[in-house]
């Protein structure tokens, strides 16, 4: 009776180790699968946007010409017409850099030890005009040191600390605060402000490509979806904090596993 129980344990334990395997090549064939199509849509974005270079060159050129030789010529229409397909073209220009970007983040994937204080500060430095400029209230919690990419988390910082003082209140002096909390798994790091912030409705939203929920200039709206890329290839995340009303939160975390 005994020796069937054992049996019949044994048997199950098989099926289930059976079953184990069998999920465990389909989730890494599934990943594998994953990375490849991720791989083939980096290529295929790197490809269209350098191959849409060479047309917009010569669209700027002829622009340039019909602007210098014929400008004169031109009604108050047409050099109207003329203002705004150079306005379209830089547009286009700034979308496909935009792409360029995306596709080349974590090109070259460096892991290096890196002090975040000192990546901040090197940031700052970076954005000095702005930060004189608007006057900008910057106070920095002291922060980790963690394996990490350097060139992108540079770019994190520089993209969400350069949003926190373009949206900014009119007329009010942008307020920033940056800090870290270490976790046994992952650092999580948060850069607020106390700007107009964002709709709950859109939080999602903005880190998608090419979605801008402002028209000011000097943006095309891919750059949260660098910051977004960024995070996960730390094995991590990024997400804006939805208890937070005082502006904008964006919280993102790095894993310390590296």
């Amino acid at each position: 009776m005994l020796q069937r129980r054992l049996n019949d344990a044994e048997r199950k334990i098989r099926v289930l180790e059976d079953m184990i395997e069998n999920s465990s090549r389909e989730l890494y064939i599934a990943n594998q699968d994953l990375k490849n199509k991720n791989k083939d849509l980096e290529q295929i974005i790197y490809i269209v946007s350098h191959d849409l270079q060479e047309p917009l060159t010569t669209l700027y050129a002829f622009l340039g010409r019909l602007a210098n030789k014929h400008h004169q010529e031109l009604s108050i229409q047409g050099q109207e017409y003329l203002d705004y397909a150079n306005i379209s073209a830089e547009r286009m220009r700034a979308l496909i850099k935009g792409l360029l970007d995306h596709s080349r983040i974590g090109a070259k994937r460096i892991v290096e030890t890196i002090d975040f204080n000192m990546v901040v500060k090197e940031v700052m430095l970076d954005l000095n005009n702005i930060i004189q400029e608007s006057k900008a209230d910057i106070t920095i919690e002291n922060l980790p040191k963690l394996k990490a990419y350097p060139i992108e988390s540079r770019l994190l910082f520089q993209n969400l600390i350069h949003n926190a003082i373009k949206f900014s209140k009119p007329g009010h002096t942008p307020v920033i605060r940056i800090g870290a909390e270490e976790m046994q798994t992952h650092v999580s790091f948060y850069v607020e402000d106390e700007g107009i912030g964002i709709e709950e409705d859109y939080h999602e939203k903005v880190f998608k490509i090419f979605q801008q929920l402002s028209r000011k200039p000097g943006g095309v709206g891919i750059g949260l979806a660098h910051c977004k890329k960024i995070a996960l290839m730390h094995a991590g995340d990024l997400w804006i904090d939805n208890t937070y009303s005082e502006g904008c939160r964006f919280c993102f975390t790095f894993s310390v596993g590296l």
